[in-house]
């Protein structure tokens, strides 16, 4: 592997005007394989590994609004463990499938508040716990982000309190 600059397709040296994407990093055969830093035109940057030209391994990506992802890559998607950033002061750590929230993970919220639980396809499926700043706990199921069937809350005081949502 060599490192170069790659831009829309064209190779190009270090003191050219770039207006197009950008890659600096490790190319085989002409494709990006192994570490590498990959600006897009709109300004989002991605720095880690490749392989055959796609974001695969460990990397960070970095969106134009201050939201980033630090985690596992394949065939260019976020696939696997990571954290998610967002601009806002709230993040996500956990599972990943196709770029999407899934399997085990955790919400942190700005506010303090977090949830820790199971999602599927960006949303809350399947049994969480949502912990409210002041220690308060509420566990139950989720099905599509919203709380289905009977719940629990749990005070810090110690009190049970036994919650029933809507299964629609």
């Amino acid at each position: 592997p060599y490192t170069t600059l790659f831009r829309s397709k064209t190779y190009c040296s270090f003191n050219q005007d770039i207006d197009t994407e950008k890659y600096e990093g490790e190319l085989v055969n002409g494709k990006k394989e192994g570490k590498g830093k990959f600006t897009y035109k709109n300004g989002c940057i991605y720095e880690g590994f490749f392989k055959n030209n796609k974001k695969e391994g460990n990397g960070v990506f970095y969106y134009t609004n201050g939201d980033r992802y630090k985690g596992e890559f394949k065939q260019g998607y976020y696939q696997g463990n990571g954290v998610f950033y967002f601009h806002n002061g709230d993040r996500y750590e956990g599972g990943f499938d196709k770029n999407k929230y899934s399997g085990i993970g955790k919400y942190f919220y700005h506010n303090g508040d977090s949830f820790e639980g199971f999602w599927e396809n960006d949303k809350k499926n399947g049994k969480g716990t949502y912990i409210y700043l002041n220690g308060d706990k509420v566990t139950g199921n989720y099905k599509n982000g919203k709380p289905v069937g009977n719940h629990i809350k749990l005070s810090m005081e110690g009190k049970t309190v036994k919650i029933k949502y809507s299964d629609d």
